[in-house]
């Protein structure tokens, strides 16, 4: 099987010849890619009206909505959209188009308007908004001369904030310096004979070299990753490769690529790892974010085994952060997630790795969890299904692990409880990590429902050491605040969590007091059962009558629980029936006493 599946990628590789000239013309195109060309009849179309008609015209409005409506459709379904233009042709969707399109008149026409731009490609992103796209065609419609002079188109997109538009990023890459001869053939140049046949066969010695180190590659030889000639071709040629629908033979150095990675000589390691980050930048430009998704993941098995702390572990952090960043700004939180969780893994692993290795996968990690990111996160999580939702906050919560300020902030400052409940989620997932920050923000001040969810959460990711920061909030002006103190402080226990119940059982408002006697109870405060005993006799003393009998129904819950053997004589005082003058307690009070007194019973 493994020698028929060489045979056919060396068939495929023999087909790549003329591939280090501009690329073999595609037999039919998928849907988009044919509504990216049917799109360019709009574009032109919309360009003409715009240099006609002012800004605010129904015309140009309503064919700038047209546009924008057919490339949402697009992106919705593929992310990004991207033209490019080499040696006067036209690259759509990651290919070049075929000799017919070429020449068709909206295809020129689009050609012809980015080469007075200098323009080398444009690519459109999704979550690109109407007002983006109409601000980029008002600037792509002036004069080209006009555009330069302000500082160029580039500059233009820039200085009006579009961030879902790039330009000016290559596409094409050329494998070899002497694949410049076949371009400037195609311009109309003409030379002598002899220089017309060095550059044929400069073009073919490189296919050749390429043919060579691919079948070395697929023959398991990966030393020839370390060799200077295949470390400068390999990342153009990838590019080159993928633009021309070479699947078979992208596959074949993917996975060569990710079995080297993994061997166990280190300069080999270094060299697929230098090589990787070559031509990930080289796939940034051009667009092709499957492929750096490839990338990526073989990074990440990389830093699963890497145990030498080389320098390349660096640049593949950063190659790594800046992907996630364009995924979370795209909306593709899934990915992004994906490869959080995988560096997260490295970071926080305990295995006896180099240490260096899990700081450089820490850094990785401390350069994406800035605020930008985890704002965007934040708003994902909103609108993400159930599925991709709790990818999302487990991304946070990683970050947040890093920058739990940001995640803390947009707590306080929320209006939304459902956001408001998903950052606790994050939150509660990033563990005593977020412990110091939320002690912190616990001394400052705040709406009352943020200082709520802080005690809230420090009752479930603190210890016992905290409690003297919930204890103070037992005397929080508001009663929702006592309330969750109360319940973190029980969640805490321990022996000085049942005396601050119930030193301060005076201190909290009325309609807490039978929740403090419950949780002394569950937490079997037994220094506390003289106390409880003298509540059962106490007279109400003025206060609110139903909440007094709550109080002694809840002390009688609690004696029971602790198997007060002192307190028999008490509960069965309020069993009895009482004199003439004297009122007996009420059903609930009576019926709690005796299943305290049965509890105590049984021992």
């Amino acid at each position: 099987m493994i020698f028929k599946m060489s045979i056919l990628l060396r068939t495929d590789v023999a087909a790549t010849d003329h591939l280090i000239n501009t690329g073999p013309v595609p037999m039919g195109y998928p849907q988009s890619r044919k509504k990216a060309i049917e799109l360019l009849f709009a574009v032109n179309g919309a360009i003409t009206n715009i240099r006609l008609y002012p800004p605010e015209s129904h015309i140009i409005q309503s064919a700038v909505l047209r546009i924008y409506r057919q490339m949402t459709e697009i992106l919705s379904t593929e992310g990004t959209l991207g033209y490019a233009e080499a040696d006067g042709k036209l690259f759509v969707q990651e290919e070049f188009l075929g000799e017919k399109e070429q020449h068709s008149p909206h295809v020129r026409n689009f050609t012809a308007m980015m080469t007075n731009h200098r323009i080398r490609s444009i690519v459109f992103e999704q979550g690109l908004s109407e007002k983006e796209l109409a601000v980029f065609m008002q600037a792509l419609a002036k004069a080209p001369e006009a555009v330069r002079e302000a500082g160029g188109l580039a500059g233009r997109v820039q200085d009006q904030g579009i961030v879902h538009i790039r330009l000016d990023e290559k596409i094409y890459v050329e494998v070899d310096k002497a694949d410049h001869g076949n371009h400037d053939q195609a311009k109309g140049y003409t030379g002598e004979r002899a220089g017309e046949q060095s550059r044929i066969s400069g073009r073919e010695a490189a296919g050749a070299n390429f043919k060579t180190a691919l079948n070395r590659i697929i023959a398991s030889d990966y030393a020839v990753f370390t060799e200077s000639a295949a470390a400068q071709m390999l990342p153009g040629a990838f590019i080159q490769l993928a633009g021309a629908g070479k699947k078979q033979v992208v596959e074949a150095l993917i996975k060569g690529m990710e079995d080297a990675i993994t061997r166990e000589n280190i300069e080999i390691r270094r060299s697929v790892a230098k090589i990787l980050s070559d031509t990930d930048e080289k796939l940034e430009i051009s667009g092709y974010t499957g492929l750096r998704l490839e990338i990526a993941r073989m990074f990440s098995r990389w830093l699963a085994v890497e145990t030498e702390a080389v320098p390349e572990l660096e640049r593949a952090g950063s190659r790594v952060a800046n992907l996630a960043r364009r995924l979370i700004r795209t909306g593709r939180r899934e990915k992004a997630a994906g490869i959080i969780e995988a560096w997260h893994k490295v970071a926080a692993g305990s295995d006896g790795k180099n240490r260096v290795v899990r700081e450089r996968a820490e850094k990785m990690l401390r350069h994406l969890a800035d605020d930008e990111v985890m704002e965007l996160l934040m708003k994902d999580s909103e609108k993400a299904g159930e599925s991709e939702r709790k990818r999302v906050i487990n991304s946070l919560s990683i970050l947040g692990a890093i920058n739990a300020d940001k995640l803390l902030d947009r707590l306080r400052d929320s209006r939304s409880m459902p956001e408001r409940n998903r950052i606790i989620q994050a939150i509660g997932q990033v563990g005593p990590a977020a412990v110091p920050t939320i002690v912190e923000r616990l001394g400052q001040d705040g709406p009352w429902y943020f200082i709520r969810n802080l005690v809230m959460l420090l009752g479930r990711l603190g210890n016992e050491q905290h409690l003297p920061v919930l204890e103070e909030h037992l005397m929080n002006p508001d009663y929702r605040v006592q309330r969750e103190a109360i319940k973190s402080i029980q969640s805490l226990g321990g022996e000085a969590a049942g005396r601050m119940l119930h030193e301060h059982f005076d201190d909290v408002e009325e309609q807490l007091k039978p929740y403090v006697v419950s949780a002394i109870g569950a937490m079997r405060y037994e220094k506390a059962i003289p106390w409880l005993i003298r509540v059962l006799s106490e007279k109400s003393g003025g206060k609110n009558r139903p909440e007094y009998e709550e109080i002694r129904e809840k002390a009688c819950e609690a004696l029971g629980r602790m198997r007060a053997e002192e307190a028999v004589s008490a509960l069965e005082s309020i069993i009895r029936k009482k004199g003439f003058w004297e009122k007996k307690s009420p059903e609930n009070v009576r019926f709690a006493a005796a299943r305290a007194l049965a509890e105590i019973k049984r021992g």
